[in-house]
């Protein structure tokens, strides 16, 4: 998607422009479009709506692909509506962790955050996940709860994970006292910054932060968005060259760059570019470029599999678009009822997709493995029962997996880009997901893609 945003916006401030998308897969869109099996069956990659940057430069390009009237415009209490399963059961009203009725110790807990009330609330403020989560909620809850937690999401201490994993999963509250109570608590920013209403759909429209707005095609399947998006590319004169194999990035003369790349017939493609967008993995960029990276004792991503069922009817996930997990053993990341966003996607039975993680120093795992422990997972969290059949059941394993915000990540990443600024072609601009620059979801990627391309000689 960022290498269509700026496809798109080059054309815009110049349509005389020779633009290329030089693309190595298939097909555009990245996890923005959809994996297809046998059948013409697609599904999305996992939940992803198109939340708004509440920046008119990039919602204006993403909304107007499609009509207004092919969008759903979520919005208010419905924008996002997710869940959690922790400690055994599924929570629908809200994706923070509920200690109403924790057990042993929840005194213990609160006397704890109401000692930490005095500590920095920012993520962006700490050193490390374990550092933020005691300096905000006191040592008890950093310790018995989001400790287990993470280690179980991201199969490391908080003590190796840069603060930004906070942000990834949204784990910057917990829900501590009924809502009534939490309506009046809410007055007090200290408050609020740490403590959640436990039912998110009735938080008072005032009192939400932001008007930004979630969108989803209404017709199923991104892959169909990402296709429209596609031909309206072409039509403005965007050469399109899927599944290139991209060579070598060279520096050209003057401040122009060099890409060579094969493509899927076999005929080499030679371009002489004024800039470069690069909005591909870093690592891709840096094995191109032959930047060692080896040396920096990285940790590996998980590997990801998407295990996609369709059922007779919906599962037992109330309104919820989704919901996390953070209970150990599950392997499951994050479970996505599609109707529940969009409609048209049960016109054949209620389409599901379970993320399910695997650790990424041992060999990926099997289609039917993602398939069977998936199905396992859904019936012991009772999202799934014996009522329910199973119409359809397939998996996907993706090659790239999924990056772990670890502090080796990040300064891995710092490091890496400091050693392609070192050989880099002036006319290359680094772009696409950096999560170590605070960069993962895509309003913040395409946000960054317009201040790029805004920038004094771009």
């Amino acid at each position: 998607m960022a290498g269509m945003y700026y496809a798109a916006e080059l054309k815009r401030i110049d349509p005389a422009a020779e633009v290329h998308l030089v693309e190595t897969s298939a097909s555009l869109g990245g996890t923005y479009g959809s994996i297809s099996y046998p059948g013409d069956r697609i599904f999305d990659y996992g939940m992803h709506l198109f939340y708004e940057a509440c920046d008119e430069r990039v919602d204006r390009v993403v909304r107007e692909v499609l009509a207004d009237d092919e969008w759903h415009f979520w919005e208010g209490n419905r924008k996002d509506i997710a869940g959690l399963f922790w400690r055994g059961r599924l929570q629908t009203g809200s994706h923070y962790v509920d200690l109403r009725d924790f057990p042993e110790g929840k005194d213990e807990l609160v006397a704890g955050l109401f000692g930490a009330l005095a500590g920095p609330p920012e993520w962006q403020h700490a050193a490390d996940c374990a550092r933020y989560y005691g300096s905000k909620f006191g040592a008890p809850l950093a310790e018995h709860v989001f400790r287990p937690a993470q280690r179980k999401v991201w199969r490391a201490e908080p003590e190796e994970l840069d603060p930004f994993a906070v942000r990834m999963v949204s784990s910057d509250r917990v829900v501590l006292y009924d809502h009534d109570l939490m309506l009046d608590l809410m007055k007090s920013e200290t408050l609020r910054c740490r403590l959640a209403v436990p039912d998110q759909m009735r938080l008072p429209a005032e009192a939400r932060a932001s008007r930004q707005r979630a969108l989803y095609p209404r017709r199923y399947g991104l892959r169909h968005y990402i296709d429209r998006f596609s031909e309206r590319l072409r039509s403005a004169g965007v050469a399109i060259h899927l599944g290139a194999r991209i060579r070598s990035v060279a520096a050209a003369h003057g401040d122009g760059a060099t890409l060579r790349a094969q493509g899927a017939d076999g005929a080499e493609l030679a371009l002489e570019l004024d800039r470069v967008f690069w909005s591909a993995p870093l690592m891709q960029l840096a094995q191109l470029l032959q930047v060692p990276f080896d040396d920096l004792g990285m940790d590996l991503p998980n590997h990801v599999g998407y295990a996609h069922f369709v059922l007779d009817r919906a599962p037992a996930m109330g309104d919820l678009y989704y919901f996390y997990c953070y209970d150990a053993p599950y392997r499951a990341f994050r479970v996505t009822h599609y109707a529940a966003y969009c409609p048209a996607s049960a016109r054949d039975g209620h389409a599901v997709c379970v993320e399910m993680q695997y650790p990424g120093d041992a060999a990926p795992p099997g289609k039917d493995e993602v398939v069977e422990a998936a199905r396992s997972e859904l019936a012991s969290m009772g999202v799934v029962g014996p009522e329910h059949r199973v119409a359809f059941a397939d998996a996907y394993v993706s090659r790239l997996g999924f990056p772990r915000p670890t502090l080796r990540n990040a300064h891995g990443f710092a490091r890496i880009r400091e050693r392609i600024a070192e050989r880099v072609p002036r006319g290359l601009t680094l772009g696409g997901v950096a999560p170590d620059l605070g960069r993962f979801f895509l309003h913040d990627v395409l946000s960054a893609a317009a201040d790029q391309l805004a920038a004094p000689g771009a």
